[in-house]
């Protein structure tokens, strides 16, 4: 569905392609990857002529804002601006169709809310579902985000669905996270069923099940007193990507986080991470990895690597 196809995570990835290709051009218009990339990536559709696009706007309109100064070398915080920009302008604040779809939702902190069920989910910053329950079932859908669930005992199944997977419980504890195009489910307290397609496993008090990008489930595991930490303003990272935990630092922050070296994004990182002061935190682990964070003007992030 279209809806799908523009949901905020897919967008983040585009946008920081289409950044990734801009900045190589701009330091060397003569790049010849860097020219068949973007034309390779605008190639590809719409949305993609569209980020790219506004970007190019951005840049113009930077440029046309600055005085003229022929023999100065151009600024990489110019660079900086018109990229962060350029995704804010394609992110905007919120995709409508999760605010049209979202029966609950948060900003830049973590919040409780009852269900229709009478069940309790804590939601994290920046994130959003939607209530399905009926007289037959309990079910939510997670739109985006992170929510840890609190689930009662009680004959009517409770489900939770997001993008092709669905976790089914009959009371316990548990986290559902999405992370770019993965999703993962870690268990607090007994146990839950996840099923994608026709294939379902269980997944046990302790335990963490992962669809990845490229849709292969693993299991591992996930300490109860490392799941859904994020309630309590900090996360043990427990092996996740840089770009993983960006995320979690993106939902807490005006704009989007974009990265724009793949080998920061996919470094491995171990540690407990204070979530209290996003950008602080943000700066001290991409130092640690040899990254540079620039912030603009509450319009977004940008993150290089070395």
């Amino acid at each position: 569905m279209a809806d799908n196809e523009d949901n905020e995570d897919i967008k983040r990835r585009r946008a920081q392609e289409a950044a990734s290709i801009f900045r190589r051009l701009n330091e060397n218009p003569a790049d010849e990857q860097a020219l068949q990339d973007r034309d390779a990536f605008l190639a590809r559709g719409e949305a993609e002529q569209k980020i790219y696009a506004q970007m190019t706007r951005a840049l113009s309109a930077a440029k046309m804002g600055m005085a003229p100064k022929p023999k100065a070398p151009k600024s990489p915080l110019v660079l900086v601006f018109f990229i962060v920009l350029g995704a804010a302008l394609y992110f905007g604040y919120e995709p409508a169709f999760i605010a049209l779809q979202a029966d609950a939702r948060t900003e830049l902190e973590a919040q409780s809310f009852d269900l229709i069920s009478g069940d309790m989910v804590i939601l994290d910053a920046s994130t959003a579902l939607a209530d399905e329950t009926d007289g037959t079932i309990r079910q939510v859908r997670l739109l985006k985000g992170a929510a840890f669930f609190d689930v009662n005992s009680e004959p009517r199944p409770f489900a939770v669905v997001v993008d092709g997977l669905t976790v089914e419980v009959l009371g316990t504890a548990f986290e559902v996270s999405k992370f770019n195009e993965s999703i993962s489910v870690s268990v607090a307290e007994g146990r839950v069923t996840v099923r994608i397609g026709v294939e379902t496993w269980t997944v046990q008090s302790g335990q963490r099940l992962t669809l990845d990008d490229n849709r292969q489930v693993f299991t591992e595991e996930s300490p109860e007193n490392n799941i859904a930490n994020w309630r309590d303003g900090f996360l043990v990272t427990d092996g996740m990507t840089f770009g993983e935990v960006a995320e979690v630092i993106d939902r807490r922050l005006q704009g989007p986080i974009l990265i724009l070296d793949d080998d920061l994004a996919n470094t491995r990182v171990s540690g407990r991470i204070d979530l209290s002061r996003p950008i602080i935190t943000l700066r001290a682990l991409a130092a640690t990895k040899n990254g540079t964070v620039r912030s603009i003007w509450g319009l977004g992030t940008i993150v290089t690597g070395d």
